[in-house]
């Protein structure tokens, strides 16, 4: 298992390559973030991140990545409400693989949403309560990425956001659902999700899509247009390179329409 480095590491600066620490890098006043994004020390160490080798324990050199880890996999953590009621957040593989993370890297926490790379072994004494056909896995190998360029999740279970919307149009970009949409307000923020209305899977092969919304108590009637593009990745299942889905507002007058997303 990797250990990331967040206090002092294992050697002394003695024992560090000629080099590869200078203590005048040292700085207490510069604060790290715990983003995780390792690197390998030229000690042979891995830091959280590069500014903590750096700023924190003074390395000169470093590479990306884990020593003497690859980043095989590519994926997104999701929070998935299954058949147990304490489901731990998911790593959703760009091929539609659900992994229940049972081990992870010291130091690592799952932030929902983010993008990730990893590499895995599977634990086969048992299979996943939280989603039909997850995988136990302890997971090696971690470190986030940048956004995928989509400005929101999709969610698995939104609730109490039934406020009118108007969807004008739709389309799929990549792996991004772009809705343009409307609504009466103007005096306030106001929220948007999109929602899978029921679980899909072997026997659902179309998920159903709706957009949420809550106007956080602005009544408010100028008409709003607005764009927002959200990550259709979750959408995705192994051994496929399509998935199908529905789209709709909360209009009940308006019919839900069928959208094709390749990846």
């Amino acid at each position: 298992m990797i250990l990331f480095t967040v206090a002092i590491a294992a050697c002394s600066k003695s024992d560090k390559p000629k080099g590869c620490s200078n203590p005048d890098l040292i700085d207490h006043e510069i604060i790290c973030s715990m983003d995780i994004n390792p690197v390998c020390g030229c000690d042979g160490e891995t830091y959280t991140n590069a500014c903590i080798a750096k700023y924190e324990h003074g390395i000169t050199q470093y590479t990306e990545g884990a020593c003497g880890c690859n980043y095989s996999v590519k994926g997104t953590v999701v929070r998935i409400n299954g058949f147990s009621q304490d489901c731990p957040l998911m790593l959703l593989t760009s091929d539609g693989k659900y992994l229940e993370p049972v081990k992870l890297p010291t130091g690592v926490v799952l932030k929902e949403n983010a993008n990730v790379e990893f590499n895995y072994r599977l634990i086969t004494t048992h299979k996943s309560l939280c989603v039909a056909d997850g995988d136990l896995a302890e997971i090696l190998c971690y470190r986030e990425l940048a956004s995928l360029g989509c400005q929101q999740q999709i969610k698995v279970n939104v609730q109490g956001m039934d406020d009118p919307v108007r969807i004008e149009s739709a389309q799929v970009l990549g792996d991004c659902l772009e809705i343009t949409f409307s609504y009466g307000g103007g005096c306030g923020t106001h929220d948007f999700d999109l929602g899978i209305l029921q679980h899909f899977g072997p026997g659902i092969p179309i998920p159903h899509l709706q957009l949420k919304h809550h106007n956080n108590g602005d009544y408010c009637q100028a008409l709003i247009t607005q764009t927002l593009s959200f990550d259709l990745t979750l959408l995705r299942k192994a051994g496929t390179g399509s998935q199908q889905f529905l789209l709709q507002d909360n209009d009940p007058n308006a019919s839900p329409v069928l959208y094709t997303y390749k990846y």
